[in-house]
């Protein structure tokens, strides 16, 4: 993709310039990001596995160690908990680091709901 930095807003050379993160209008290229669609639905269920996970370690914790008899009901909440817990820290981070403008985070990476 070759284009001219030094151009008031990048002016295409031809439109074999074209690439995969940028949109042409008049022989103008302006970059996607500037347009970025955020996915809320995806954010919010990443941060509801990262809470109930957390809830779920915290509880799973409390039932092994305070409940002789509850010792299956503890260890099958800290299991469930590290299943919600880990991809929802996971696209939380990854959201995070989007929102904050950090290269090589983007919102494609999150999954669309």
């Amino acid at each position: 993709m070759n284009f001219e930095r030094d151009t008031p807003l990048g002016v295409l050379r031809d439109e074999s310039d074209r690439g995969d993160g940028l949109y042409v209008e008049d022989g103008i290229y302006a970059d996607v990001f500037a347009r970025r669609r955020i996915p809320w639905k995806g954010i919010a269920l990443a941060v509801v596995l990262l809470i109930a996970g957390a809830i779920s370690i915290l509880f799973g914790i409390i039932f092994l160690y305070t409940d002789f008899t509850a010792d299956r009901h503890g260890f099958a909440l800290l299991v469930l908990g590290f299943l919600m817990f880990v991809p929802g820290a996971y696209h939380t981070v990854i959201a995070y680091k989007a929102f904050m403008g950090r290269p090589g985070f983007t919102f494609s990476a999150l999954p669309e709901v």
